[in-house]
Formats: C-alpha cells, sequence, structure tokens
C-alpha cells in the first residue's frame, strides 16, 4: 500500500483506512460502555461514566496478555466494534427476543372471523 505511486488512489486508500480506524475506535467504546454497564450490573456501585472507565480497563486487560490477547482476542474485537459502529451508524438495533415467538403465535393463531364461525 505504501509503495504504490502518490497521487489521488493513495490518498483514498489512507482516508479509508483512517476511516476504518476512527469505526473502530467508536465501536470499541460502545464495547467498552457495554462491559461497563455489565460489570455495573454484578453489584458494583459506580456511576456511568466510572463503569465506562471500568469497561475500558477490563477491555484493555483482555487484550494484553500475550498470544491470546494479541491472535484471539484483539481480533475478535476489532470486528466486534466495526459491527457495533456500523449498527450505529445505520440506527439499528436488534428485535427483542421475546417478540418473535408473539409474532409466530399471531400468525398461527385464527382470524377473529374464523372463530365465529366455528361456533
Amino acid at each position: 500500500m505504501l509503495n504504490a505511486a502518490a497521487g489521488p488512489l493513495q490518498f483514498i486508500r489512507i482516508l479509508s483506512v483512517f476511516a476504518l480506524l476512527a469505526l473502530v475506535s467508536i465501536g470499541a467504546a460502545g464495547v467498552a460502555a457495554m462491559m461497563g454497564e455489565r460489570l455495573r450490573g454484578q453489584g458494583v456501585n459506580v456511576t456511568t461514566p466510572g463503569a465506562l472507565v471500568r469497561g475500558a480497563i477490563a477491555l484493555e486487560f483482555a487484550m494484553v496478555f500475550p498470544f491470546v490477547g494479541w491472535f484471539i482476542v484483539l481480533p475478535l474485537i476489532a470486528i466486534l466494534a466495526f459491527g457495533a459502529a456500523l449498527f450505529a451508524l445505520l440506527r439499528w438495533t436488534p428485535r427483542d427476543a421475546s417478540a418473535a415467538p408473539r409474532a409466530a403465535a399471531t400468525a398461527n393463531a385464527p382470524a377473529l372471523g374464523d372463530a365465529r364461525q366455528a361456533t
């Protein structure tokens, strides 16, 4: 990538790498916030910013361990963070887990008019 001729193509490549790193950084902040909230739910009494800091520290400690952190945790967190950033930019939220069984149950239930005709 760095050996490419200088010009607009190299500028676009460098800009895309910076954009990707920015997205991963935003997503990693979201992952750290989620980890902090889950740690907070375990009984640790801290404020929301304190939970974010604790989540970020836990995430950093997970990635600093040799081999496991570098080659397993870091790539997984990078992929997870990129996906979280894309979901945040697209404003996509996961569907409620209890909504799917209710939708299936109402799809299989007889219509109101059908129930009257059966009686």
